[in-house]
């Protein structure tokens, strides 16, 4: 969309920018009535046509505006959005490089800035639940962000991993061990998920003789 070409319709509508559909409908009533070209009938001739010219021009302006304005609108809002999105990402990998250097704490509070804006973003919720693992008195804490995350995207198997090692650093072995084959059913087979679930499984007598030869 032509941008001189909006500020010179705006301008003419004695308008800002970022205006309102009401405050382009008050602008047009209080200036087509201000110009109307019925009012300078008696006037001279000059008069007449310099109000019927600025008469064309505001519903000129008033047709345009009014079907762009949607447009506008949907523009500036996308470049705000755009702007956050920056600035969360900043965040976001700002977390994972603190997370990286061992600083819980400061990582923490990347997150969390993150969730702030944007409370059903999953990836973020996953990032605080595993700088929470690092923190025994806060387990719980971790539980019910894991709960909440499996509740918003039930179908990723990584969700249901943090969900059942939520349980095991807690000790509900059942609970565990409900979630973390769950997460296995789905396929996911990475970090420390098939040693937990041996962990939580009663081991068989082949399984017990071969650990203690082992040893």
């Amino acid at each position: 969309m032509d941008s001189k070409k909006i500020d010179y319709y705006t301008s003419i509508m004695e308008l800002d920018y970022n205006f309102s559909k009401e405050e382009l409908k008050s602008s047009y009533y209080r200036l087509i009535k201000k110009y109307h070209p019925d009012r300078f009938q008696d006037k001279a001739g000059e008069d007449y046509k310099e109000a019927l010219n600025k008469f064309n021009e505001i519903n000129e302006a008033y047709n345009f505006l009014s079907k762009h304005n949607f447009d506008i609108k949907e523009q500036n809002n996308k470049t705000e959005e755009d702007k956050e999105e920056k600035s969360l990402e900043h965040y976001y990998l700002n977390g994972l490089n603190l997370m990286k250097k061992g600083d819980m704490n400061s990582a923490l509070e990347c997150f969390l800035i993150c969730h702030r804006k944007q409370p059903e973003n999953p990836r973020y919720i996953r990032q605080i639940i595993r700088v929470l693992f690092t923190k025994k008195r806060r387990l719980m804490e971790a539980l019910e962000y894991a709960i909440k995350l499996v509740e918003i995207e039930p179908i990723r198997n990584e969700n249901f991993y943090l969900l059942g090692k939520c349980y095991y650093l807690l000790g509900r072995a059942e609970m565990s061990l409900i979630n973390l084959e769950k997460a296995k059913a789905m396929n996911y087979n990475l970090e420390d998920i098939n040693e937990l679930i041996d962990n939580l499984k009663p081991k068989s007598f082949v399984k017990k003789m071969l650990s203690k030869l082992k040893k």
